[in-house]
């Protein structure tokens, strides 16, 4: 746990004192970009630790479960429509609200969950391409790029007031740690122990999606956060679902961190969901071949 803190100190400074900048972009821009990657850090890595363990499923994460490609759908016909930042993040809360609603509204088990979120994101890769088609090539290259994801941002007030919301959910998701942890038994075995599973995903997907609808809406669709980081916490052994919580809380943190980071090294700025895919996807495969040989060798 110290290590994770003092890793997510140390680049965070990284990031506010790399090449020496001057006071006013330090104070404009990167420090707000940094607060951007801690609430983006903390609620993707927090929020895949909970579907994993919620859903026993371990490819549940925000990505996966369709509430970025539900928000995205919504920020995407509102650039294509040529509607002001702020109109197009709107467009996009109320996409991901609707889709949060009909995920909630369709799926009764956490299978019935995975595929919805499937669903929603093939549709709405389909409907990238077709705006792609028909809209103007400086509007298919800014549609792009948001969708690579990117922390910049200008002043405090988004990055300070979606902080906040995080850490509010952040210590009521901890404070749930032990239904979750009985939720993990799976949908039967802790409805025979008195938990209304049922409710508890609804509760969760509720709360959650509405800041996962903020932080795609704002900062685009980030992947591979939320699905690798809580594998990497259950490396170090069996942990509680509190300590796990706090994990993957600082190592989501710490793994945007170094990915706006590295982003920032070439000449031109890589987007920062490029960086996560990059590192994230053989990551990935590292584990699951990890966990192919441990489940031969049982």
């Amino acid at each position: 746990m110290p290590f994770l803190v003092a890793g997510v100190a140390a680049f965070a400074l990284l990031e506010l004192f790399w090449k020496t900048p001057p006071p006013e972009i330090l104070l404009l821009l990167r420090l707000p970009r940094v607060l951007n990657a801690l609430w983006v850090g903390t609620l993707l890595g927090m929020s895949g630790a909970v579907f994993q363990n919620v859903l026993r499923n371990p490819l549940a994460e925000p990505y996966t479960l369709g509430f970025s490609a539900s928000t995205a759908m919504g920020v995407l016909v509102g650039m294509a429509l040529g509607l002001p930042l702020t109109g197009s993040v709107f467009l996009g809360l109320l996409s991901g609200v609707g889709g949060m609603l009909l995920l909630v509204r369709l799926a009764r088990t956490s299978l019935e969950l995975i595929l919805v979120g499937v669903a929603l994101n093939f549709f709405a890769g389909a409907l990238l391409v077709t705006l792609q088609s028909v809209v103007e090539p400086f509007r298919v290259y800014a549609m792009v790029r948001w969708s690579m994801g990117s922390l910049a941002t200008v002043g405090y007030t988004l990055p300070l007031v979606a902080l906040g919301l995080t850490l509010v959910w952040a210590v009521w998701i901890h404070r749930q740690r032990h239904v979750l942890m009985l939720a993990s038994l799976g949908e039967e075995s802790a409805r025979s122990l008195g938990l209304d599973w049922e409710s508890l995903v609804r509760r969760v997907i509720v709360f959650t999606g509405a800041l996962l609808s903020l932080s795609v809406a704002r900062v685009g669709p980030i992947g591979f956060v939320g699905l690798v980081v809580p594998h990497l916490v259950r490396l170090g052994g069996q942990r509680s679902m509190g300590e796990v919580l706090v994990r993957s809380a600082l190592l989501g943190s710490l793994f945007l961190l170094f990915s706006d980071f590295v982003g920032h090294l070439p000449a031109r700025e890589i987007p920062v969901g490029a960086i996560t895919a990059l590192v994230g996807t053989p990551v990935f495969v590292m584990l699951l071949v990890r966990f192919a040989h441990q489940g031969g060798g049982s």
